[in-house]
C-alpha cells in the first residue's frame, strides 16, 4: 500500500534530492548521500508500527522525507502536525506540490536546536544518520533531553528507527 498516487507527487531532480516513479512507487533519493526513501506501507510495518497504538491530537515531527508518516497519521489518526525540516529545496518543492494534507504544517529550521511553542501528545524524530552507532545514541539522547519538556501529560517522543517510545520520564512505552 501506499500513501500517495504516484500522479500526486511530480518526478523533479533538485540540487539535494530527487523523486522518481518506480514500479508504482514514489522514490525519493538524497544527492549527497544516495540513500533512498520510498511511500511504501512496510516503512510504517518496519520502523513505526508503535504509531498503530497512539491516538495523538498534536504531532511534531522531526524530517520531512516524503511526508508519508505525517501522511499516515493525519489519514488514520486525524491529527494536527507540525514538521521541522531544515532543508529549504524539500520544503519548496513540497509546498509546491502540494501532495500533503493540509493538517500538516512544516516549520523550517533545524530539529536539533528546535525549541517548540506547544505541548505535543506525541513527538516523532525520524532523522537519518549515517554515522556511527554510538554517536547516534548520543544524538538522540539530545533530542530526547530537548523535547520532553514539550511533552503533553501522556505525551510520548517516537523513535522510528529505533522503534522505541519513550514517556516525559524516559520510560519506554
Amino acid at each position: 500500500m501506499n500513501y500517495f498516487n504516484t500522479s500526486d507527487v511530480a518526478e523533479t531532480t533538485q540540487t539535494s534530492f530527487s523523486i522518481s516513479h518506480e514500479n508504482g512507487v514514489v522514490k525519493m533519493t538524497f544527492t549527497d548521500t544516495g540513500y533512498s526513501l520510498i511511500d511504501d506501507s512496510d516503512y510504517i510495518d518496519k520502523f513505526a508500527f508503535k504509531l498503530l497504538s497512539f491516538a495523538p491530537n498534536d504531532v511534531l515531527m522531526c524530517g520531512l522525507g516524503l511526508g508519508t508518516i505525517a501522511e499516515w497519521l493525519v489519514r488514520n489518526r486525524n491529527c494536527s502536525i507540525d514538521v521541522i525540516e531544515n532543508n529549504n529545496e524539500l520544503i519548496t518543492w513540497t509546498n509546491n506540490n502540494n501532495h500533503l494534507n493540509s493538517k500538516i504544517n512544516i516549520i523550517e529550521a533545524d530539529a536539533i536546536n528546535y525549541t517548540p511553542t506547544k505541548k505535543y501528545d506525541l513527538i516523532i524524530v525520524d532523522v537519518f544518520w549515517l554515522e556511527e552507532t554510538s554517536k547516534i545514541e548520543n544524538e538522540y539522547q539530545s533530542y530526547i533531553d530537548n523535547y520532553k519538556s514539550h511533552l503533553s501529560n501522556w505525551g510520548v517522543i517516537y523513535l522510528p528507527i529505533k522503534t522505541m517510545a519513550l514517556n516525559s520520564n524516559e520510560d519506554i512505552v
